[in-house]
């Protein structure tokens, strides 16, 4: 149990912008940038995305991306969105706070 406990505390939150970070705008992932979104999450990690994008922009980055179990903070922070397992707007859980 102390273990589990352990490796979750070792978890770390990654926060990163979309354009001119992840994407070049109008171009695809590169295939270093894949490969890191991948070594990031296969380390148990999580990776977030924070953009003055739209929440479509958002989500059509994190389509790029592969991410489909991500949060989003989109709109410079005025939205928040949860991915919660599916490539579409099927799971997507979009947060407020009350």
């Amino acid at each position: 149990m102390e273990t589990a406990i352990a490796e979750e505390l070792c978890t770390t939150l990654i926060a990163s912008d979309i354009d001119g970070t992840l994407l070049a705008t109008g171009q695809p992932p590169s295939s270093a940038v894949l490969d890191a979104v991948a070594a990031v999450r296969e380390a148990g990690h999580r990776l977030i995305l924070a953009t003055g994008r739209s929440l479509s922009g958002a989500l059509a980055a994190a389509r790029d991306l592969g991410l489909t179990d991500s949060s989003i903070v989109a709109s410079n922070g005025a939205v928040t969105a949860e991915l919660t397992g599916a490539p579409d707007l099927a799971g997507l859980r979009v947060g407020s706070r009350p």
